[in-house]
């Protein structure tokens, strides 16, 4: 049996002026520096820290500031000597200054104002892992586009010889993925479903004399073991119809979303390359149109299957890292966009930002050299590397989507389940069952969340997770440890943002009979801990 343990202490805050934000505003001590990265720095015309103060309320994106009198050196807009207000997009810890005259602060946030996630993203963020799949052509040449500067690849060579999407789903749910993302059209634009909008399809090649279907295959499949289907059709990008008129393009284009959907769903997601851009793939493209015609194929599928998700897209977004199976960190999934609007690309991300957009990270197997279609002999990950991929993806608060092509054959080779067998039964068998845990637990981020033990216990994981239903909190915090009656703190890889989720790996496992969470900033509070947890790693080596 377990108890957490709640201790409170509490700090007092500065309030001054009339305006709301303005009163509301913590000042630090005195020449300390908010760090972080400035996204504005503009010169006063005053030396009234009032003008900084209010510089930052009447931005959305700034959440602290640093106000200097003099500037002591060159930045940006702001010269030597001059007075100087530095806005920050998040609100960065406090240091020491080797300045004089500096003031900082952070703004108040009011909770109803956080972005928060839906129900559906929720769930989207609960699967954590995704199965890619890159299937088509190109498997067949060994190549990674279909389609080059306009010449592509003859349906002929498409003909898989013992396709069996069955053991792609059960290869999925054996690696703990919840959902397979299928490349139905790539940036070449073969389609593996018959379509009525393009003569470049599975219907124009050998495979079972032109009758045959992948899309339906997948998605029975998917269907009979619980997977849901996801998408590769990246509609500005579309290589074999580059030379049709825009209108015609985007019709044809906006008639496949159609076909899928209404032919093959309920589809979970749609996942778009090259997102909030103009003509997608540097090899392949399409005659013009967007980003604008971007508005057009989001609202479509809503229109037709609003519970389906586009991300990368309006509902997620890259976590960065290139395709690298890496990410940033901290990771905030507030983000606004380019022109205000839920539809556009994502530009920055905080605590602030207008709409709630999960991160993805993306990755193939095949590695070194990053081959995502199928490739004889290539280079892949083993599960120990997957593993620390893992670790800084999901194990950070994003998602990871893990590319496993099938090769000529239409299966996933042995070679490639034989490894991610193994990774997902380390995450079974380290994360099924906690060693002890709390959950569901409110407070303040002045307080602490302690788990007490009857007896010492041996762990080298600490799982923390937000509960976002009311937005993403957390901005930095510590987790102690009570070894030998000493409480001591415990260095972690992490530390910052917590989010859906963060896992701190200690370097090696200690035995402690209690362990605490401690959280030292938030953007607001109460803060709300979904778990608290740790765990002794089974790790795939």
């Amino acid at each position: 049996m377990l108890w957490y343990v709640l201790i409170a202490t509490f700090a007092a805050s500065t309030v001054r002026g009339d305006n709301q934000c303005v009163a509301g505003i913590k000042l630090d001590p005195l020449d300390r520096l908010r760090e972080g990265g400035d996204y504005t720095n503009f010169e006063q015309k005053t030396s009234d820290i009032r003008e900084c103060e209010e510089a930052c309320c009447n931005d959305s994106r700034c959440a602290a500031f640093s106000y200097n009198n003099p500037m002591p050196s060159d930045l940006m807009n702001c010269h030597r000597g001059s007075i100087c207000c530095n806005l920050k997009e998040g609100p960065p810890p406090q240091t020491n200054s080797s300045g004089k005259g500096i003031v900082s602060g952070s703004k108040p946030i009011n909770p109803k104002d956080l972005a928060k996630p839906s129900l559906r993203i929720l769930e989207y963020m609960d699967m954590e892992l995704t199965m890619f799949m890159h299937f088509n052509l190109a498997t067949f040449a060994n190549i990674e586009h279909n389609c080059y500067q306009g010449a592509c690849l003859n349906e002929s060579l498409f003909n898989p010889s013992n396709l069996n999407a069955t053991q792609w789903v059960m290869t999925a749910k054996e690696m703990g993925a919840g959902e397979i993302c299928l490349t139905a059209h790539h940036e070449g634009g073969f389609c593996l479903w018959p379509t009525n909008y393009s003569y470049y399809s599975v219907a124009a090649s050998p495979w079972k004399g032109g009758k045959g279907d992948v899309i339906k295959e997948f998605t029975d499949a998917c269907s009979e073991h619980g997977i849901r289907p996801c998408f590769y059709l990246s509609a500005s990008a579309d290589a074999y119809h580059r030379n049709m008129s825009v209108e015609y393009y985007i019709y044809n284009e906006l008639g496949m979303f159609t076909e899928i959907l209404t032919q093959y769903g309920p589809i979970y997601r749609f996942w778009f390359d090259h997102y909030g851009s103009p003509c997608g793939g540097s090899l392949t493209g399409c005659p013009g149109g967007f980003p604008a015609y971007w508005y057009n194929v989001t609202q479509h599928i809503r229109d037709i299957s609003p519970e389906t998700l586009m991300g990368p897209g309006p509902d997620i977004w890259y976590n960065g890292g290139g395709e690298s199976g890496s990410g940033m960190y901290p990771l905030w999934n507030p983000s606004d966009t380019r022109d205000g609007t839920p539809w556009n690309s994502t530009t920055v991300s905080g605590p602030q930002g207008m709409f709630f957009r999960p991160r993805e990270s993306d990755m193939t197997i095949q590695n070194p050299g990053d081959k995502w279609f199928w490739g004889k002999g290539h280079a892949y990950y083993n599960a120990s590397q997957l593993w620390e991929h893992w670790m800084v993806t999901v194990g950070r608060g994003a998602n990871l989507i893990l590319n496993i092509p099938p090769d000529t054959t239409g299966i996933i080779p042995e070679y490639f389940t034989a490894e991610t067998k193994k990774f997902g039964d380390a995450l079974r068998a380290t994360f099924s069952t906690p060693l002890a845990s709390v959950y569901d637990t409110t407070c303040n981020c002045n307080e602490t969340i302690t788990l007490q033990f009857l007896q010492p216990i041996m762990f080298d994981l600490v799982v923390t997770t937000e509960n976002m239903i009311n937005g993403q909190r957390i901005v930095r915090y510590e987790v102690d440890a009570n070894v030998n009656k000493q409480w001591m703190t415990l260095t972690i890889p992490n530390g910052q943002t917590v989010g859906h989720k963060v896992v701190d790996q200690i370097a090696k496992p200690i035995t402690a009979t209690e362990v605490r969470f401690r959280c030292e900033q938030s953007v607001v509070d109460p803060i709300y801990i979904r778990q608290f947890a740790v765990y002794k790693a089974a790790l795939p080596w």
